[in-house]
């Protein structure tokens, strides 16, 4: 990983990629990564407020990802902005169909630990049941599939590759700081979050789709919620 913070030392700072990624990194994320000792309300998705506010702080934050992006590469094709088909559509429920593969297998290892050791990395059991708030559940869940998948694959990763980084660090590195921000659910959470990150880059580079890793994001989101209450799965 150390190449990746020599790559940019010695550029000018305003063309040098790598920290503006970090800067944007800090700002973004590493507040909300510093107050995770705090236990999550596992019933706020239910809560109104919650939603409207989330919204004031990822859409400013996902159209800013977006500027800087069209000012670095001159287009955001590179960032996998390319035209939704029909065919794009099997692609997102492929995606939401891996995640939930993944979640599975990370849970279904957590039952073989010792029954100290599991419940320690078990998973926040989030909890909705404030069905008549589900287009703003829709909406939260379309806005973080969005917004996690053009900053941690879309922008970063193509920040890196004109950087010069190789995509096995580049796609490591963003999968820990994605895996990072679900360290409050425990090692469960964590493991699942970077194999997903591991999975949704390796997707990214194949592709170069950033709309299908998105939709597909959000709908792993939505479902999970709300089959919460009955099967406890975790939303990301």
């Amino acid at each position: 990983m150390k190449s990746i913070f020599y790559k940019g030392l010695g550029k000018p700072w305003a063309d040098n990629g790598i920290l503006e990624a970090l800067l944007l990194f800090l700002v973004f994320y590493l507040p909300s990564y510093l107050s995770q000792r705090n236990s999550p309300d596992p019933e706020v998705f239910n809560d109104i407020h919650f939603h409207i506010n989330y919204y004031s702080v990822i859409l400013p934050q996902t159209f800013l990802v977006l500027v800087m992006a069209k000012r670095r590469f001159s287009s955001l094709i590179p960032m996998g902005f390319t035209r939704y088909t029909l065919k794009d559509l099997g692609f997102s429920l492929s995606v939401t169909a891996m995640l939930f593969l993944i979640f599975f297998l990370i849970a279904s290892g957590l039952t073989l630990l010792p029954a100290n050791l599991a419940g320690s990395s078990s998973f926040t059991p989030w909890r909705f049941s404030n069905y008549s708030i589900i287009p703003f559940l829709f909406c939260t869940c379309l806005l973080t599939g969005y917004g996690e998948e053009l900053f941690f694959r879309g922008y970063l990763l193509t920040v890196f590759e004109t950087e010069g980084i190789k995509k096995t660090p580049a796609i490591l590195l963003s999968s820990l700081l994605f895996a990072a921000g679900h360290g409050y659910e425990g090692w469960g959470g964590f493991l699942f979050s970077l194999l997903a990150g591991i999975f949704l880059s390796l997707f990214f580079y194949s592709r170069r789709k950033i709309h299908p890793l998105s939709l597909g994001h959000a709908l792993y989101n939505l479902l999970s919620l709300l089959l919460s209450s009955s099967l406890l799965l975790p939303g990301h």
